[in-house]
């Protein structure tokens, strides 16, 4: 064999991604690529293997949000039969804390997902591969979910998730519209929108050593205190206000004001009202614990590598209902929001309690 070249594409793919992970740089990956693959088109490369990195968002996402009782991806190399095309993972859905059903009598949902990834407002999967997966996926009577993701800010991702059926009926087209009752998304990661119920004042205390805080910003220094001001009321952060101030950092914060204070600096924000999905929240905050990068995406293979070597910690979804309960202990700050309407709902968990009986 003639080393890479000899390989099926998504094997050399594979391989080049856990290779671009290991790489200090873009140009030690390019420089790789550019001696082993030569005649390739690297910028095709990359964007592929970019694209199996944000599957593994997915991965990341079902185990933050606490969805899943297990998942793993589906061996996708050889097929003996032509006209399947294999999902990308196997995942077994956990609805028994769902708060889009009380009454749940099966509260464990098998599903085969393909992820899907874009640049743009849309996706949309032709008929025969849609076909083709369908086929596969009525082998192991197992319903075929469709988990979209798309950019809807430099600091909003979403995921919209979908069965056929509900493809089938956007003529194959998802798009982030389809959040509200055109998928299934909310029902089986348990999501939904939080949002302010009033405009609430920031004030961000940094220090130039650190003193409370190892906390730090290229910008303003070390952090040393949050507090928050609702109606002329003030409400301090505790010591661990590190880690609450990440559920306040996933919200849009208008910028106020600057202050030179006596041990540094203090920066003033506001929070206003608006609506932020739970889901995408805690992805930026994960990230954010990595490389304090949450407004930008990072990258979801890198955590997961990490964390399989105990280099690395993440902030599951209990987290934000401990900042929720913190928050809404004095005043009602914060509001929870379903997604879709209740009879939409109960049409999606009785589909889905319908496909595993």
């Amino acid at each position: 064999m003639d080393g890479l070249k000899d390989l099926s594409q998504i094997e050399q793919l594979k391989i080049l991604k856990s290779i671009r992970l290991g790489c200090s740089s873009e140009a030690e990956f390019e420089l790789y690529v550019k001696t082993h693959l030569a005649e390739q088109n690297i910028e095709e490369i990359v964007r592929r293997i970019d694209g199996l990195i944000l599957e593994d968002e997915f991965l990341l996402l079902s185990k933050v949000m606490k969805a899943c009782l297990a998942i793993n991806g589906v061996d996708q190399g050889f097929v003996i039969n032509n006209d399947l095309k294999v999902p990308d993972y196997l995942a077994v859905f956990d609805l028994s804390h769902s708060i889009y059903d009380t009454n749940c009598n099966s509260t464990k949902t098998p599903a085969l997902v393909e992820v899907k990834t874009t640049q743009d407002d849309k996706i949309k999967l032709g008929k025969n591969f849609l076909d083709k997966y369908a086929k596969y996926t009525d082998l192991y009577d197992l319903p075929l979910i469709i988990a979209s993701r798309f950019k809807i800010s430099e600091q909003q991702q979403w995921w919209i998730m979908q069965t056929k059926e509900q493809l089938i009926k956007s003529k194959r087209i998802s798009n982030p519209h389809q959040m509200i009752n055109g998928g299934i998304g909310h029902i089986l990661l348990n999501d939904y929108f939080l949002m302010p119920t009033t405009n609430i004042i920031i004030d961000t205390e940094f220090s130039k050593i650190p003193k409370t805080s190892s906390a730090y910003s290229k910008e303003y220094g070390y952090l040393q205190s949050v507090s928050i001001t609702i109606d002329e009321k003030q409400l301090t952060l505790p010591s661990e206000y590190p880690i609450l101030n990440l559920f306040l950092d996933c919200f849009s914060q208008q910028h106020i004001a600057d202050e030179q204070n006596n041990e540094g600096i203090t920066v003033r924000r506001v929070l206003p009202v608006q609506v932020q999905l739970l889901s995408d929240m805690l992805l930026r905050a994960n990230f954010s614990m990595l490389d304090n990068n949450g407004n930008e995406y990072s990258n979801a293979s890198r955590l997961l590598a990490l964390l399989e070597n105990n280099k690395a910690t993440v902030i599951y979804r209990e987290f934000f209902d401990e900042a929720l309960s913190f928050f809404n202990s004095e005043f009602p700050l914060f509001t929870i929001l379903r997604i879709g309407d209740e009879v939409n709902n109960k049409k999606l968990l009785h589909y889905l309690h319908n496909k595993n009986t």
